[in-house]
């Protein structure tokens, strides 16, 4: 593991990703905490003649003392005279020279989260109380046993751990407790395998924390070496605790639930991603309504068309009646009683800009705000029944979660 901050050594293309080996020497490698790194380069030869690159899929290099780095996605940025160029760089692979991001390498990823345990984790600190002494107790009991796990594919696992670390300095101590990801292979697998899962994953717990997250750390491991990826961090939401997915009461049914996730990910990963766009925004305009309304249609369309009486649904209004009666039993959905006519007319009005008078029914204003935030619960219900919720457990999710408080009158 590198810390952030400017590193010299010397840097290379492998000779096998051109034709002729590049030697690339005197470099500095910055490493921004977070950030993208930046590569700076004082001389690249190809046959003797100075050439500069638009990408680099990848070039290795050797820092700090022979410490192997890979560096992959090098963009050219700068270029001054003729003996200075610099790029910045996608990925910091720290500790091992791997060939690209598609050589099978690892069979090992853990990913931390800066929120994970506010939404999975069990309590495993506590106060000890005595007359004249306090302490603080650490439960460690099955602490290596995952909470949850499920099979994605054959060969692979997704698991979600618990860990406590602890920092004793002079007149200090801390006890923290976290909860991180971990990808388990029974074979090497290539470093673009494991990031997609990792996007994957990241925006499952999105959907079930209901607030945009990220990643903060990622490390591979094969054969017992721990290396790390370093790679621009976005910025997560502040946690609340009323998730939409109740992890104590639906643990146990997490396993299902993730390998249905796994299995329809292509197809619900954009209406997620519409729906996670809109969530606890601070400013509203049509084309917010827009997203959220055109997510139905297309939730419509991937899980549920032509699997009710083998009839094709075309007609926006028909397609939301569906949904609409699938989920009748649904407290929420009774209270927030969406007119699928006025859906429609608002629907098509702000899609074509269609005059007023087309579309007389069609809502702007509060009134289109308050449909939007009506169509964020039907389409939240949606990912839930996608996930394999029942009424009961969907009902659970919807009352103890954000969702309710955002129920318009």
């Amino acid at each position: 593991m590198i810390e952030p901050m400017i590193y010299h050594g010397e840097f290379w293309i492998p000779s096998d990703n051109t034709s002729e080996q590049c030697v690339i020497n005197t470099g500095t490698l910055q490493i921004v905490e977070g950030e993208k790194a930046l590569l700076a380069i004082h001389k690249i030869k190809i046959g003797g003649v100075m050439q500069t690159f638009d990408t680099i899929s990848v070039v290795w290099g050797s820092i700090a003392d022979d410490f192997p780095v890979t560096l992959f996605g090098v963009r050219f940025q700068q270029l001054k005279g003729t003996s200075y160029v610099s790029f910045t760089v996608r990925f910091v692979l720290c500790g091992q020279h791997v060939r690209s991001l598609d050589t099978p390498a690892f069979n090992e990823c853990v990913v931390k989260y800066p929120h994970l345990h506010n939404w999975a984790s069990t309590n495993r600190l506590s106060l000890q109380q005595n007359p004249n002494k306090w302490s603080i107790e650490i439960d460690k009991t099955d602490i290596h046993t995952p909470l949850v796990e499920s099979e994605l594919d054959i060969g692979e696992r997704a698991m979600i751990f618990e860990d406590v670390t602890t920092r004793l300095v002079p007149f200090k101590q801390e006890a923290e407790q976290s909860s991180y990801l971990k990808f388990q292979m029974d074979r090497l697998v290539s470093i673009s395998h494991f990031y997609e899962l990792i996007v994957e994953f990241t925006q499952f717990f999105a959907i079930a924390q209901y607030f945009q997250q990220y990643p903060t750390e990622i490390y591979f491991r094969a054969n017992g070496e721990k290396v790390q990826l370093l790679y621009s961090v976005g910025q997560s939401d502040k946690p609340r605790r009323d998730a939409l997915i109740q992890f104590s009461e639906l643990k146990d049914k997490l396993p299902e639930m993730i390998k249905r996730w796994h299995s329809n990910y292509k197809q619900v990963s954009p209406i997620c991603r519409y729906l996670l766009q809109t969530v606890r925004q601070n400013t509203f305009d049509f084309p917010d309504f827009l997203i959220v309304a055109h997510a139905l249609q297309g939730y419509h369309k991937r899980f549920l068309n032509k699997k009710d009486g083998g009839k094709d649904i075309r007609k926006y209004k028909e397609e939301v009646d569906i949904l609409l009666d699938r989920f009748k039993d649904v407290e929420v959905i009774k209270k927030i009683n969406i007119n699928t006519e006025v859906l429609e007319q608002s629907r098509d009005k702000y899609s074509h800009l269609i005059p007023d008078e087309e579309k007389p029914l069609a809502v702007e204003g509060l009134e289109l705000y308050a449909l939007t935030k009506k169509c964020k619960v039907l389409l939240t219900c949606c990912i839930l029944d996608m996930l394999g919720l029942d009424t009961d457990e969907i009902n659970l999710c919807c009352n103890k979660s954000y969702l309710s408080s955002i129920i318009p009158t």
